[in-house]
């Protein structure tokens, strides 16, 4: 149970440090560059004995931007109002 909690805690202190970090803007931005927003379905789309953590990254994710929540669709975070 002890290894189960401490897995949870270092997810959680992960999500924190990616959700929180502001992204820097690059000063000349061409426009080639499309900004993805799959990271938090895609990548994060772990499953371990039947618990996926894809919908909570996702609703993490919104709630950091003020927004009541969100879940995955299609590999793409969409956040309610």
């Amino acid at each position: 149970m002890a290894k189960y909690l401490a897995i949870a805690l270092i997810v959680a202190l992960c999500l924190n440090m990616v959700l929180t970090n502001p992204i820097p803007e690059p000063e000349d931005q061409e426009e080639g560059i499309i900004r993805q927003k799959r990271v938090t379905c895609d990548l994060l789309s772990i499953e371990a004995k039947g618990i996926a953590i894809n919908h909570s990254a996702c609703a993490a994710h919104c709630l950091v931007l003020r927004k009541k929540g969100g879940s995955c669709s299609n590999g793409v975070c969409v956040c309610r109002n």
